[in-house]
């Protein structure tokens, strides 16, 4: 995925016109400035590297519990879906070995 596949980042660059390259250039500068104090102040200071390290683990644990309960819910209506077509079936066959047999008895 590029960054200009993102709709916040098209949308940003797409006002830019002309000057994209260089709105580009300016948010990799301010995104490596902030990125790069983060680092200092967290080298220089426990609690802040602590705490960085916190929220760090916290969002992969959020992302991961969500991403898991999002695919075990997609797979579980996959197999109540399977599981309806199944009893659907067993029911037709059913119906069908019901009017043999009816028309059996009559006969």
């Amino acid at each position: 995925m590029s960054f200009y596949d993102m709709k916040w980042s098209k949308n940003l660059l797409d006002k830019a016109g002309r000057f994209a390259p260089l709105a580009y250039m300016a948010f990799h500068l301010v995104f490596y400035s902030v990125t790069h104090i983060l680092a200092i102040v967290s080298f220089h200071y426990y609690w802040v590297s602590m705490a960085l390290s916190f929220s760090m683990v916290a969002c992969t644990l959020w992302n991961g519990a969500c991403y898991y309960m999002d695919f075990f819910a997609k797979k579980y209506e996959q197999q109540l879906a399977q599981l309806s077509s199944i009893q659907k079936e067993i029911e037709i066959k059913k119906e069908e070995e019901d009017k043999t047999e009816n028309q059996k008895k009559q006969n």
